[in-house]
């Protein structure tokens, strides 16, 4: 990939990542909370100190504390293939819906929903035809059916 194709942003959708991390977020706290009431309960049942049980569940919700800015970024990075499309198809439909000039979408490889770009090239491509939305591009550009590209035709000359 190149530079000019890589995601400057960590958060390309804070509706859909933001969820995802909050949902992370939470079930890491339940985790930790399913923990600690383990830990108590044992100790409690036990009868005995716990000295050596909470000795070992400190640390280690301590470890998870650490790693968990480590998942969610993973998190965000791995939706970006997601949420980058989704943010860009919102973004053209709204515009379409002002009646402003409308784009072709070409999403960076690794992106899911490469098929739902070509679609979506396509029925600009009819609407533009039919001048139900204004045009985003030069006179000379037309998509290709089959894989949503952009094909460029010559124009004449005068």
């Amino acid at each position: 990939m190149t530079k000019a194709h890589r995601r400057k942003r960590v958060f390309a959708d804070w509706k859909i990542q933001g969820g995802l991390c909050l949902r992370v977020t939470f079930y890491w706290l339940t985790c930790q909370a399913m923990l600690v009431l383990t830990a108590f309960a044992l100790d409690v049942l036990g009868g005995g100190t716990g000295v050596s049980l909470w000795s070992y569940l400190l640390p280690a919700c301590v470890a998870s504390l650490l790693v968990l800015p480590i998942a969610l970024l993973d998190l965000l990075i791995f939706s970006n293939r997601f949420a980058g499309p989704w943010y860009r198809f919102r973004k053209q439909f709204d515009r379409m819906a002002d009646g402003q000039a409308v784009e072709r979408l070409q999403f960076r490889s690794g992106d899911w929903s490469q098929d739902l770009s070509a679609n979506f090239n396509c029925i600009r491509e009819r609407l533009l035809q039919d001048d139900r939305v204004p045009d985003g591009t030069t006179d000379n550009e037309t998509t290709d059916k089959e894989t949503g590209s952009m094909k460029t035709q010559p124009v004449a000359v005068n």
